[in-house]
């Protein structure tokens, strides 16, 4: 097309590693409450926390 263009940038830029035991640390949706809220409080987050990025 004729309109406006830019670069964009590509790829994220904390994603320099990765770690299989951190992917196998994340909490599946079918674990009950008291095992996500585990989880999450070993990572430093709330409860509320949970809520809302659930």
């Amino acid at each position: 097309t004729n309109g406006p263009s830019w670069d964009v940038p590509l790829g994220r830029l904390d994603g320099y590693r990765s770690v299989a035991a951190d992917a196998m640390s994340l909490p599946s949706p079918n674990e009950p409450v008291s095992v996500l809220r585990s989880k999450f409080a070993a990572k430093g987050l709330s409860t509320e926390d949970l809520v809302a990025l659930s």
